[in-house]
């Protein structure tokens, strides 16, 4: 080795969690209510890949998955009801 038979020492890895507003996306206890395309953030609208047929629960990054489900419902977290969703 060059620096003396040493190894060199592992750095760590920091994994930012919050996204770009700062808030965290996820955490341990709501893994129910991840994303089904990303698993990164939480679940914000449910409706139907036309392309595979897949009915999914998608964040806003994974949205363009159901843009096309005429059906799709978008979910109020304060309310915790499911209202109808435009995409078009």
């Amino acid at each position: 080795m060059a620096n003396g038979g040493e190894a060199p020492a592992a750095s760590s890895k920091t994994l930012d969690f919050r996204g770009s507003g700062g808030v965290s996306s996820q955490t341990p206890r709501d893994q129910d209510r991840a994303c089904m395309v990303c698993g990164v953030e939480r679940f914000e609208a449910r409706g139907r890949d036309l392309v595979s047929g897949s009915f999914l629960y998608v964040g806003e990054k994974c949205m363009y998955m159901i843009a096309r489900d005429p059906d799709a419902q978008g979910w109020d977290a304060k309310e915790k009801q499911w209202f109808a969703l435009d995409l078009t």
